[in-house]
């Protein structure tokens, strides 16, 4: 999983991007933290080139019950807390969670 942020970012360089947000998310009982690496494509991330920085949340904390933490959905509220965090940011409706890179 990973999210597309459909709307342009600059990156700490001045750059214009539209980055691809991959998780790398750490588990640990009773918090889960997901650390978000962004590139500024899906191509860019696929084909193994550097993440750029940008402007936008690069840890996203999400207190979890033992239930959510131990469930089935663990990763896509992981994500799901992930997107409010960037479109504090970025502004409501512009990230979109991708299942299937």
């Amino acid at each position: 999983m990973a999210i597309q942020v459909n709307t342009t970012v600059q990156t700490s360089d001045g750059f214009e991007v539209q980055p691809f947000c991959f998780l790398d998310i750490q588990l640990y009982q009773p918090f889960s933290r997901a650390i978000l690496t962004y590139w500024k494509s899906k191509d860019a991330y696929l084909s193994g080139l550097a993440a750029v920085s940008v402007n936008l949340p690069s840890l996203a904390e999400v207190e979890l019950t033992s239930g959510e933490f131990f469930g089935p959905n663990l990763a896509t509220l992981i994500h799901e807390k992930a997107v409010e965090m960037i479109e504090e940011v970025t502004g409501p409706g512009t990230c979109v969670i991708v299942e299937n890179i």
